[in-house]
């Protein structure tokens, strides 16, 4: 909006002064700098999901056309012995890539699933997945440490499996005859609206410094060691639900000491407040 005063002087000379609001100028240029973030953050992750059908996809594709050709073969050599080994190989190839496929849907669901925000514990989270985890906490003798955490906002299911995924792979990876240590904290600056940084550290294997910057990527196991399990997706799913939380996530490791995650989460104390209900206390 735009105004304009008119004034004489007391010599007479006439002042005139336009006044331009520009805050509605401001923002559209905020919301047009917002949707092209936007727009760069969906190229990506089509350009992700293209590598993935085009690489990791085509592996067990080609097993089962290769061990199909075998088959063939085989049948007409009447060869039982290789049938049964070529079936075998079939089997795990089309069981492999349906575990690819279910964990691509989860990653496609975790950047467009509906989030319901609310305030919660992030303590009394972390103690419902331990709840779920107790049968592979008690075999793997883990203790588990929680120091004090704030209340956070976020959506709660999804948080909860970031926490399930980190815990998860701690106990995973930990090292030979020693028992897995988890020690989960944070740190919350006096600033107004100053991030919350959760720390999420293990006494595990570590990651090999080569793996350390693609840690966080689609599919990509971040160990030499081929006897664990699992696809490399959680991760990249965590990273993806901690970022539509407006938040981050990064990683330092030493092998054969242990790794720490810190996941950054934004600290809007007026929303805090907006939704907060009466029986938790904001701190």
């Amino acid at each position: 909006s735009a105004a304009t005063v008119n004034s004489v002087d007391n010599k007479g000379i006439q002042i005139v002064i336009n006044i331009v609001d520009i805050e509605e100028q401001k923002r559209l240029e905020q919301e047009i700098k917002e949707r092209n973030k936007a727009l760069e953050y969906s190229n990506a992750e089509l350009e992700q999901f293209a590598y993935i059908a085009s690489h990791d996809l085509k592996e067990p594709l080609r097993t089962l056309r290769s061990f199909s050709d075998h088959l063939f073969k085989d049948l007409q050599r009447q060869n039982q012995s290789r049938v049964k080994q070529d079936i075998a190989f079939i089997r795990d190839a089309s069981s492999r890539m349906a575990v690819l496929i279910d964990d691509l849907l989860q990653l496609s669901r975790a950047g467009n699933a509906e989030y319901k925000l609310e305030l919660f514990s992030a303590k009394q989270c972390i103690a419902e997945v331990a709840e779920q985890l107790r049968t592979l906490i008690h075999e793997t003798n883990t203790q588990l440490i929680v120091e004090p955490l704030p209340n956070i906002v976020g959506d709660r299911a999804q948080i909860r499996h970031v926490f399930q995924n980190l815990i998860s792979n701690a106990i995973k990876f930990r090292r030979e005859g020693i028992n897995p240590e988890i020690k989960i904290s944070a740190t919350t600056k006096q600033e107004l609206n100053a991030p919350i940084v959760i720390r999420i550290e293990d006494n595990g294997i570590g990651i090999e410094p080569e793996f350390i910057p693609k840690v966080f990527g689609a599919f990509k196991k971040y160990h030499h060691q081929t006897q664990f399990e699992g696809t490399g997706i959680g991760l990249a799913i965590v990273k993806k639900v901690i970022e539509r939380h407006k938040g981050d996530i990064s990683v330092q490791s030493t092998v054969g000491q242990g790794t720490s995650f810190f996941i950054t989460l934004p600290n809007n104390r007026n929303l805090v407040k907006s939704i907060v209900p009466p029986q938790l206390k904001v701190i």
